[in-house]
C-alpha cells in the first residue's frame, strides 16, 4: 500500500462515543499521464470515482458499479490497492457521535469505450462528468477551491485533494 491518512473533518469529535462506519471504493484510472476524475461543474471540483459499498456486496463489485454510474466506462481490471484514507466528522444521525468512512483506493484499468452515466440525483445536481485532467492540474483546481474557503467545498475535498498529491510522488502507471 503506497499511502494511509487519517483526516479529522470537524473539531471536538466524541471518538469515544457512538459511531457510524462506511466503507467505500474509489478508482484511480491513469492513462498517457493523464487521470479520469469525476468534475463537478458546479463546484469546480474534482473527485475520483467511487462511493459506498452496498451491503452484500464486494469492495470490487462496489467499484465496478461505481465507476459505471459515475463515468459510464467498465473496468478491464482491477490491479491493486493502492491506499486507504480514513475520515471522521460530524455525524447527521441524531444519538450519533462521529461518522467514520474508509475508502480504498484502486488502481484500475478501463475499456475505451464510454457510456451514458448513471448518476444519483445529488450527483446530477452537482452536474458531475468524467474528465481528463493531469494530476498536477486536477491537484491545483481543489487547492484553490480550498483556498477560497467557498460555500461550495464538498465533503471529500481534503481526502481527494491529499490522494492526488500523493499520486505525484509514486509510480502509479
Amino acid at each position: 500500500m503506497l499511502f494511509e491518512k487519517v483526516l479529522f473533518l470537524n473539531d471536538n469529535l466524541k471518538l469515544d462515543g457512538r459511531g457510524i462506519c462506511r466503507n467505500a471504493v474509489r478508482a484511480v484510472i491513469i492513462e498517457h499521464g493523464n487521470i479520469l476524475l469525476v468534475y463537478s461543474e458546479k463546484n469546480d471540483e474534482y473527485k475520483f470515482p467511487g462511493g459506498g459499498i452496498n451491503e452484500n456486496e464486494t469492495p470490487e463489485e462496489a467499484l465496478i458499479r461505481e465507476v459505471k454510474e459515475e463515468v459510464g466506462v467498465n473496468i478491464n481490471k482491477i490491479n491493486r490497492k493502492i491506499g486507504t484514507i480514513i475520515e471522521y466528522s460530524e455525524a447527521k444521525e441524531k444519538n450519533v457521535d462521529y461518522f467514520k468512512m474508509i475508502s480504498d483506493y484502486f488502481l484500475v484499468e478501463i475499456e475505451n469505450k464510454f457510456y451514458e452515466q448513471n448518476l444519483d440525483q445529488y450527483e446530477k445536481e452537482l452536474r458531475f462528468i468524467p474528465k481528463w485532467i493531469s494530476i498536477t492540474n486536477a491537484e491545483r483546481a481543489n487547492l484553490e477551491n480550498i483556498k477560497e474557503e467557498s460555500d461550495k467545498i464538498s465533503k471529500w475535498k481534503k481526502r481527494e485533494t491529499y490522494v492526488l498529491n500523493r499520486l505525484k510522488e509514486i509510480d502509479v502507471e
